[in-house]
């Protein structure tokens, strides 16, 4: 009798890991930092638009397509700003700008992904900078999976877009001759794991 009881305890359990299973699965992958691009763009002087990039950053990305779940944790290391002009990016790497010396990472971590069928179309969540953490979205614009015979490994391939106030971040330092609202596109590539 033991031995029926224990045999039909371990089908109801076998069952239940078969039925978790096939209803959802997160995938994890890894920002390819030599294909992720976040950019800046911002007003300046009311006639130009000066673009700046960070050439570093790290991540993790979970993605359920079954599902329709995915969560992100995305860092920029602050230093890395370049803008093609030493003198411009030390202005921004100094302490009125992104103070990098007491702040060396940008941290974007996402709280919820709204899909479009299995596209992922916002990624709303936080924006830590110089210390402040503020809500942002995300708009994704582009939205690819490429599978391992395009690359070694399986691939996301994601572009969004977002606006910021640098205000919001204590990233104040002449405004408005320096525009408030900066433009961020991000065109990330994620590895899977």
């Amino acid at each position: 009798m033991t031995t029926r009881f224990q045999q039909a305890v371990l089908a109801v359990i076998l069952g239940l890991c078969l039925a978790v299973a096939s209803y959802g699965a997160q995938e994890a992958y890894r920002v390819v930092p030599a294909r992720t691009h976040p950019r800046l763009s911002l007003g300046y002087f009311g006639y130009s638009v000066p673009l700046a990039k960070f050439t570093r950053s790290s991540g993790r990305v979970l993605f359920d397509r079954k599902m329709r779940t995915a969560s992100a944790d995305v860092v920029l290391e602050t230093e890395s700003i370049d803008t093609g002009y030493p003198a411009i990016d030390r202005l921004l790497r100094g302490d009125e700008f992104l103070h990098v010396e007491r702040f060396p990472t940008a941290i974007f971590r996402s709280s919820q992904v709204a899909f479009v069928g299995e596209r992922p179309v916002s990624i709303d969540g936080t924006l830590t900078l110089k210390g402040a953490t503020r809500p942002v979205r995300l708009v994704v614009q582009s939205f690819k999976r490429l599978p391992p015979s395009s690359r070694k490994k399986e691939t996301l391939v994601v572009s969004a877009v977002a606006n910021v106030r640098r205000s919001d971040f204590g990233v104040g330092w002449v405004i408005p001759n320096v525009g408030d609202e900066i433009r961020v596109d991000i065109e990330i590539e994620v590895e899977k794991e």
